[in-house]
């Protein structure tokens, strides 16, 4: 009876006024809707290498999000290439702009997430196919620098407001930047916001819902850029031909025995021609970060109604060794999507008997033949509908 005396009680009544504060609406405990719109974009590319024009950046993605004509692409490096295979290249070319690429280096399953689930009210009947690299499950998931650059401080405030949005799905980047704290030379308010709900203890959610009122949210207008006219290849269109001519054209660059383009395998050796297979490593997907990153995205693109479709890329097996001890994470790669009907292309191979040369240009990065492949895929899965 001492100790409530002696400390319990004192405590207790010195939350009272905030308390009464709260409950008197004195201290607000509701997001207020900022008066920042977000508007003009004079851009017309095909490809976006991150959402860094603030805060306008995000607009070419909305739009494409929100056109039924338009399929959105998102991946990482392999986005750099410059093929005129390349889905918006193709694409474009063949009729028109109906694909719209997002993405470069570092491009991995959270901050797709997170950029996604900014956008959760554009998501309904979305057409968005995501390339997936093996090389995202050799790391620990998305690094603090990529996830500065790729999640814009306006994402991130609109996810902190938007009620619609479950608290596992606020926690689960509240979580990550607790983990990656220490690596941010700055933390802006909406960060602090979600370090905050990563823990349920009460005074922490108080102070989160106080916090939530200096962080403004933002309304893009609704002038969505006409995106053209629907158009695909036509079915008849031969694929198989197609496939037979890229691969002769890269037979007619590869003259080493690694099927890797000469110039990028004299630039892989410094001219010396000799070259040491290298031995991959993958962590277990129980323990991978980037898995449960991945499980993530996944479960929260099929809650908000979009209709993703997924490739996963291969490595080289002449240039990579011991490939099969990605198996584990594969398998259960394509059981999440099995597990939502989501549509998957698997290029990932094993066995040098069975990798098409063409497939990748050098180690990891898409040919033309793969290219190929990826169009073919997207255009019979969410182009003939």
């Amino acid at each position: 009876m001492s100790f409530l005396k002696v400390h319990i009680w004192p405590a207790l009544f010195a939350l009272l006024p905030l308390g009464l504060l709260w409950y008197a609406d004195a201290i607000p405990k509701g997001p207020i809707r900022a008066d920042e719109f977000i508007c003009s974009d004079d851009s017309m590319s095909a490809h976006y290498a991150n959402f860094d024009t603030v805060p306008a950046g995000v607009l070419p993605l909305l739009r494409a999000l929100k056109s039924t004509n338009c399929v959105v692409l998102l991946g990482s490096s392999e986005l750099s290439s410059s093929s005129q295979y390349l889905p918006c290249n193709f694409f474009e070319s063949n009729g028109g702009t109906q694909v719209r690429a997002f993405g470069h280096a570092y491009f991995q399953s959270f901050s797709m997430y997170c950029v996604l689930l900014s956008l959760r009210e554009f998501l309904q009947d979305s057409k968005i196919c995501i390339i997936v690299s093996p090389g995202w499950f050799e790391t620990k998931g998305t690094n603090s620098q990529a996830f500065v650059e790729f999640v814009r401080p306006e994402m991130l405030a609109n996810i902190a407001h938007d009620r619609e949005i479950s608290d596992d799905y606020k926690y689960y980047i509240g979580d990550y930047l607790m983990r990656i704290k220490s690596d941010l030379s700055g933390i802006t308010p909406a960060m602090e916001y979600f370090q905050l709900r990563s823990s349920a203890f009460p005074l922490r959610e108080f102070r989160s819902d106080i916090l939530l009122r200096q962080i403004p949210t933002y309304s893009y207008c609704d002038d969505s850029l006409n995106l053209g006219a629907v158009f695909s290849l036509p079915r008849d269109y031969n694929w198989e031909d197609m496939n037979e001519i890229l691969i002769s054209k890269f037979d007619s660059v590869c003259s080493n025995d690694f099927s890797v383009e000469d110039s990028r395998f004299n630039s892989m050796t410094n001219g010396t021609n000799l070259y040491t297979p290298q031995r991959v490593k993958f962590i277990r997907a129980e323990e991978n970060q980037e898995f449960h990153d991945f499980k993530i995205l996944l479960r929260m693109l099929h809650e908000y109604g979009a209709r993703p479709t997924f490739v996963i890329q291969p490595l080289n097996p002449y240039i990579y060794n011991d490939l099969s001890s990605f198996r584990d994470i594969l398998n259960q790669l394509l059981s999440e999507c099995k597990k939502y009907s989501f549509k998957c292309l698997n290029l990932y191979e094993t066995e040098k008997t069975r990798y098409t040369s063409g497939i990748l240009n050098d180690g990891m990065h898409m040919g033309d033949v793969g290219w190929n492949r990826v169009n073919e895929f997207i255009n019979l899965t969410m182009m003939h509908e």
